[in-house]
């Protein structure tokens, strides 16, 4: 899938609390590709203060374990405000932006970001209405470093009225996935908040890269070694991948498998190749010693 050039690989976007430290230390061992420290709907109000207090020290923590650190801000303009100034510190790659129905939302939250920070982080704005969803080119015509988009799938499914594993989100999935592409950045989906049905979440995750997801949000570490494996290339596909591409060097048409190849074909085996790639490198990362916190 093409993505943008400032677009990360994330297979697995894991939902922690900063303020509960038994929580950010398992994330820290999950394998999670990123890590989402929550500032809204996951935190009540009487736990903001400790939550915003803790941003940076799990921040850091996270970092120093190879994982990409994200913080989800507070939806409206007073609240997000409130929640940037707790979020300076170098190791947060990126924020992600709920509720999102323009784009004066995403250009408030980079001017904030320059004026508190002096930075302009990745973004991943949250699509969570159908008026969000139906107007998202609007979103993305704007001059940002928005690394993809995520579909919050519980409040969708409560704005229109059905459940969230119904035919109608797999749909809001399909237009979101095309209205990324076409921008070139990534799409990513909660897929299923339920974390007890393992088997049927890995079918969920497999349908959710067939619809062409990049990778998936979840809220429990059980649920990251799924969405890892679902959104990685398998053995298999490398494998054929390696054959279209050992075949492919002219530019005309040919025959792999009993199947053509062409320019097309090529291109998608290439595309997966470096997928492979690249999430060989995150994988090595991930298991290097952790380095020390950054201040």
């Amino acid at each position: 899938m093409q993505t943008a050039a400032c677009s990360p690989i994330w297979r697995s976007i894991l939902f922690v609390p900063p303020h509960v430290e038994r929580y950010v230390s398992k994330a820290c061992v999950s394998g999670a590709d990123a890590v989402i420290l929550d500032l809204e709907d996951g935190i009540s109000w009487r736990d903001k203060a400790a939550a915003r207090t803790a941003i940076s020290s799990a921040a850091a923590t996270l970092a120093s374990h190879g994982i990409d650190v994200l913080v989800r801000v507070g939806s409206d303009l007073a609240t997000l405000d409130q929640d940037l100034s707790y979020c300076g510190h170098a190791s947060i790659a990126g924020f992600v932006l709920p509720k999102v129905e323009s784009a004066r939302q995403i250009r408030h939250l980079e001017r904030s970001l320059l004026i508190m920070h002096k930075r302009q982080p990745l973004l991943l704005p949250m699509i969570e209405s159908p008026h969000a969803l139906l107007t998202i080119s609007g979103l993305l015509d704007c001059e940002s470093n928005i690394a993809g988009l995520a579909l919050g799938d519980e409040d969708f499914s409560t704005a229109i009225g059905c459940d969230p594993r119904s035919e109608t989100l797999q749909l809001a999935r399909q237009l979101l996935v095309l209205a990324a592409s076409a921008q070139g950045r990534a799409s990513y989906s909660l897929i299923d908040s339920n974390f007890s049905e393992l088997d049927n979440y890995r079918a969920a995750c497999r349908r959710a890269r067939a619809q062409g997801l990049s990778g998936g949000l979840c809220i429990h570490p059980a649920q990251v070694p799924i969405l890892n494996e679902a959104f990685a290339p398998t053995a298999a596909e490398i494998m054929a991948a390696e054959r279209v591409l050992a075949a492919s060097a002219g530019d005309g048409a040919t025959s792999v498998d009993g199947t053509m190849v062409d320019r097309p074909v090529a291109a998608r085996a290439a595309a997966l190749l470096r997928r492979a790639k690249l999430i060989a490198q995150l994988e090595h990362n991930k298991h290097c010693d952790p380095q020390p916190p950054r201040s």
